[in-house]
């Protein structure tokens, strides 16, 4: 793996990001390395700096709000938060602003599907988190056909 993908990856705050990206990178050319680490550290700057609340709720959102002023916004998701509510911030990360300013479009929806199996795969999402992988899972489509120009 190139040098540069090594050093992104340990300065994610996040050992659920830098394990998937682990699983996802093997065998793959040095420049799909590359725009898979870009995705996966736009993920983390959504997390760390994006309005959770309407995907968490305004307790979860304003308590990141407060861990983000406290101990700055570097990793601050995953100093209060886990897979389940990462699952539940994941179609904010396929709209608006964040899908529209991705480095890699193609790569950003790609990556947000496989995201999906890995946790599931890993077992993080069970019968509490669901639903919101099936929310995710929805969100990847729409990405998907927004990309190809068939919206609904």
């Amino acid at each position: 793996m190139p040098a540069d993908i090594l050093d992104a990856m340990a300065s994610s705050p996040s050992p659920i990001l830098a394990d998937f990206l682990a699983d996802v990178q093997p065998d793959r050319t040095a420049r799909t390395q590359r725009a898979y680490a870009a995705v996966v550290l736009h993920l983390q700057r959504y997390l760390d700096t994006d309005d959770m609340s309407p995907h968490l709720g305004t307790h979860d959102g304003t308590l990141l709000a407060h861990e983000r002023e406290v101990a700055g916004a570097e990793g601050s998701f995953f100093r209060l938060f886990g897979p389940g509510e990462l699952l539940c911030c994941l179609p904010g990360f396929l709209e608006g602003p964040w899908l529209e300013t991705t480095p890699h479009p193609r790569s950003h929806v790609a990556l947000t599907a496989r995201l999906l199996r890995h946790l599931d795969r890993r077992g993080f999402v069970g019968s509490a988190y669901r639903c919101a992988w099936y929310d995710a899972e929805d969100a990847v489509r729409r990405a998907r056909q927004t990309a190809r120009g068939t919206a609904p």
